[in-house]
């Protein structure tokens, strides 16, 4: 056996890093890792997960995630307003200002260098925007890591200021070439870059990847097995995270557009908004009573078996949408654009029903609210494919094959010189002394040997 390297299939010590904490679940990237950490665990990996932290999580949160992983280490993120980051954000030529506001930070990176003198077999790192405490030290100790890029990132941006008053698009304009640039030289040092959706894949490959794959999406579909919809309560639905801008852009459309057309039609159809952040101007603009508005819903299956259909008019924003997903895994036929639907194998008329226009989304809810059964037989459909094609087991599968197809190429085969050289690459040096942690938390699961 190889020294310094697990054989296949064996559980592997993974070194996970995210520019958040993913408790409570508040948004679909936070879902996604919960679901992959819980998975990864399950087949026996132990991962040491670093996060940076707007607010420092309660006790709750850090109860839930130590139940997950190994090990738990939480920073606090650098304030927005911090000089520094105000500085870089401002006037570097090659940095967006994503980059400044989830970088820039001397905490993160001398914790990341400190954990990298203990042995890992694999670097898991989440967005190429966090990636700027981790480049040194990776750089300088030579150790391939994966990236998962959740969409294009640089699109995403741009979409954003396309929304920015005139005044300001020149700045944008300027940033979004600088997102552009910082994604593309992240993505071709990585030793694989994993895509959530098909259609992103074959772009990262076109920006330069060494070798990309594809870790789709998915949920816990057996948290909404048990749940049937309520046609009788004439409920679109649609929740989200608000900080979010396309979730924002997607309610702003659905009240201010799209339900007046439907209700030409169809006067009784009602509508609720649920999700995390939900600004409360909105009440005052669409004071409408066939409008609700919630917040963050606890219990997504209760919440899924109040409505008849679940409404998805998302305009941009890239990758797979968990909230769709998890609709359909609860049986809701769903109406929606084709970006709300994107990476998944689906079609109009089978899986969902709507278009890429006010007047498609509106006729698809007004359908579904006249054709029950045909409603109802659309969102079985839904529910077998996403049973199918999307539970987190299946994508935690494909992660631990990028894992060792990684950790493969990385092993030493021209010899003792090539064996040394690789151990050299994983060996401990002295580091500098990391800032003590916030949090730093430990599970009782017990690493593999």
């Amino acid at each position: 056996m190889t020294v310094g390297f697990p054989p296949p299939g064996r559980p592997l010590r993974a070194l996970w890093t995210l520019p958040y904490v993913p408790w409570p679940a508040t948004t679909g990237g936070k879902q996604r890792q919960i679901g992959l950490l819980r998975q990864m665990a399950r087949r026996g990996h132990a991962i040491t997960l670093l996060c940076l932290a707007k607010d420092m999580p309660e006790q709750r949160a850090c109860a839930e995630l130590a139940a997950e992983v190994n090990r738990l280490i939480v920073l606090p993120w650098r304030r927005r307003t911090d000089p520094r980051t105000l500085a870089r954000a401002a006037f570097s030529l090659n940095r967006p200002a994503i980059a400044a506001i989830n970088g820039c930070n001397t905490a993160f990176e001398a914790a990341f260098d400190e954990l990298l003198t203990q042995h890992f077999d694999i670097v898991q790192v989440e967005q190429s925007y966090a990636f700027e405490p981790l480049s040194r030290p990776l750089e300088q100790r030579r150790i391939p890591f994966v990236l998962t890029e959740h969409n294009v990132e640089s699109d995403v941006i741009m979409a954003q200021y396309r929304r920015l008053p005139w005044a300001l698009r020149g700045l944008g304009a300027l940033d979004e070439w600088r997102c552009r640039a910082w994604e593309r030289a992240v993505i071709r040092r990585a030793a694989c870059v994993v895509a959530v959706a098909p259609g992103d894949e074959p772009r990262f490959a076109a920006m330069g990847a060494r070798e990309t794959a594809l870790v789709v999406n998915a949920i816990d579909t057996a948290a909404f097995a048990k749940v049937a919809p309520n046609p009788a309560s004439a409920t679109a639905l649609f929740l989200g995270n608000y900080e979010y801008s396309p979730n924002t852009d997607a309610v702003e459309w659905l009240c201010g557009e799209i339900m007046p057309i439907a209700w030409r039609s169809e006067p009784g159809l009602r509508l609720a908004v649920w999700g995390h952040a939900l600004p409360g101007a909105w009440r005052a603009r669409w004071p409408d009573p066939r409008i609700t508005f919630g917040g963050y819903a606890e219990s997504l299956p209760a919440l899924h078996a109040t409505a008849a259909m679940f409404v998805a008019p998302l305009r941009f924003g890239g990758g797979s949408k968990l909230k769709v997903m998890e609709a359909m895994a609860s049986s809701l036929p769903v109406v929606a654009t084709p970006e709300a639907v994107s990476g998944l194998a689906l079609a109009e008329g089978e899986g969902y029903v709507g278009g890429g226009d006010a007047r498609a989304i509106a006729a698809g809810m007004v359908r579904c609210l006249r054709e029950p059964h045909w409603a109802a037989g659309l969102g079985r459909w839904a529910r077998a494919y996403v049973q199918r094609r999307h539970d987190w087991a299946i994508a935690a599968a494909e992660l631990e094959r990028v894992w060792q197809r990684v950790l493969a190429r990385a092993m030493p085969t021209g010899g003792l010189a090539d064996l040394l050289g690789a151990r050299r690459c994983l060996a401990p040096r002295q580091a500098r002394r990391a800032p003590d942690p916030m949090i730093l938390g430990a599970s009782r699961r017990t690493a593999p040997r």
